[in-house]
């Protein structure tokens, strides 16, 4: 921190292989997730270098993933499910509480990728029948809607929540205030981008 020593973030009993996905703005807040529990992984968050905190699941679900958290560190995203290839939901968590965002049109399962600094635009993907993947904005006046009709993903957002960036099957994609802008349009047709085809 600050060029300083690394700071080691300690685990409960039982938790065992932590991935940190997300620290909040203001550097208070570290979510991820870990494994153990009888090998489930599970949403942890870390305040500043205490012991993780595991988040609560939805009811009846196994399994969680903590995958971005809001400027403040009191919002954080991710998903609540059956684990890779189950049913999962896409969920927030506001001061340690889950709550389900619901699915997107057309999916079967999804994800949260990542949270506006305020903690009320929350974006992701999710997963339709055939494998083919939507992107998809919620927020708590709009609810659950899709940023394409087709193949995309919604990666990261801004901290205004006007932008937001992913890939598409094209390549790579960006959102702002609702229009998309396909990146590599941008690039002058000479570029030479050898030894790859695109971006994403």
């Amino acid at each position: 921190v600050n060029g300083g020593p690394n700071e080691f973030l300690p685990l409960a009993p039982g938790m065992t292989h932590p991935i940190i996905t997300a620290l909040s703005a203001d550097g208070t807040t570290t979510v991820g997730y870990v494994n153990g529990y009888g090998g489930g992984g599970r949403a942890v968050t870390w305040t500043g270098t205490s012991t993780a905190v595991m988040l609560p699941n939805l009811p009846g679900e196994a399994n969680a993933q903590a995958l971005g958290v809001s400027a403040n560190g009191s919002v954080v995203v991710g998903w609540s499910g059956q684990g890779y290839g189950g049913s999962n939901i896409p969920v927030r968590w506001v001061n340690g509480q889950v709550e389900s965002l619901g699915l997107p049109p057309e999916c079967n399962w999804a994800w949260a990728s990542g949270v506006a600094d305020d903690g009320n635009t929350i974006i992701g993907w999710g997963w339709v029948v055939g494998g083919a993947s939507r992107a998809w904005r919620w927020t708590p006046q709009d609810g659950m809607t899709l940023l394409s009709p087709d193949w995309a993903e919604a990666r990261s957002i801004s901290g205004d929540g006007r932008t937001i960036a992913g890939r598409s099957a094209a390549g790579s994609v960006v959102w702002h205030d609702g229009t998309r802008l396909d990146v590599q349009s941008l690039i002058p047709a000479a570029t030479n981008l050898s030894p790859f085809t695109g971006l994403t």
